[in-house]
């Protein structure tokens, strides 16, 4: 199950986008729960599951879509961007880490069906590791966590909500969650590229402006997967 929301001032283009999407949804056969904001006030009100996909208008009576953004970017609540306007020379303002495509009105259906598919895309790299812990086994999904530091012989996972304590190697963790977004950037660190700002030369800067180290024997490779991280997770932004 995915989350998509339209936002847009108009009524006529949440419908039109919104019947776009159900026809695109119906051929893929995919189970997808779509919810309807009339202004970018009303996205910021929103407190419910993940959005993994959020196509915001630019103009907007009120609150722009460009403001939307910079209030939500670092709120993971939110996944990705695809923002939706009648004006090109917005393109390059609405760059940004959130930001997965940037479509005119009239949104055509291809352009649409290539956002949901890569956010469908995204929702099926996040695996989910089940972890011994003081209250039992648990599950947790890749998205919802920002790091894992090495503790002694146990790791501390920092989750979107909370600090919880596993009783598992951080070498065992790192295996589990191969070909996910989340990476070893120091000997006591992994970290959710996912919640990634910046890779500077032995500090790691995270969308919640926390830093983290990094080794000097993982630079290198930190840098290069992260910018291809932002590659894949890109569609076309500057074309």
């Amino acid at each position: 199950m995915i989350n998509i929301g339209i936002c847009d001032d108009s009524d006529y283009w949440i419908s039109d986008i919104r019947r776009k999407i159900e026809a695109i949804l119906d051929e893929i056969r995919i189970d997808c729960n779509i919810i309807e904001f009339s202004s970018g006030e009303e996205v910021l009100k929103y407190d419910g599951e993940t959005m993994h996909l959020l196509f915001l208008d630019v103009e907007m009576d009120g609150i722009s879509g460009l403001d939307v953004m910079e209030k939500i970017r670092k709120d993971s609540l939110f996944g990705r961007i695809v923002f939706v306007t009648s004006y090109e020379q917005y393109r390059y303002d609405a760059i940004d880490f959130k930001t997965l495509a940037f479509v005119q009105k009239p949104v055509k259906e291809e352009e649409l069906s290539a956002c949901i598919r890569a956010a469908i895309r995204e929702d099926s790299y996040n695996k989910s590791i089940s972890v011994n812990t003081l209250n039992g086994s648990s599950v947790f999904r890749a998205d919802d966590i920002i790091y894992i530091k090495a503790k002694r012989n146990c790791t501390l996972f920092h989750l979107k909500d909370e600090e919880v304590e596993g009783y598992i190697g951080l070498k065992d963790v790192e295996k589990l969650l191969i070909d996910s977004s989340i990476i070893r950037v120091h000997k006591s660190y992994l970290v959710n590229l996912l919640y990634v700002e910046e890779v500077n030369w032995g500090v790691i800067k995270l969308i919640s402006d926390e830093e983290l180290p990094i080794g000097r024997f993982f630079y290198q490779n930190v840098r290069d997967a992260f910018f291809y991280f932002i590659k894949r997770m890109t569609i076309d932004r500057m074309a």
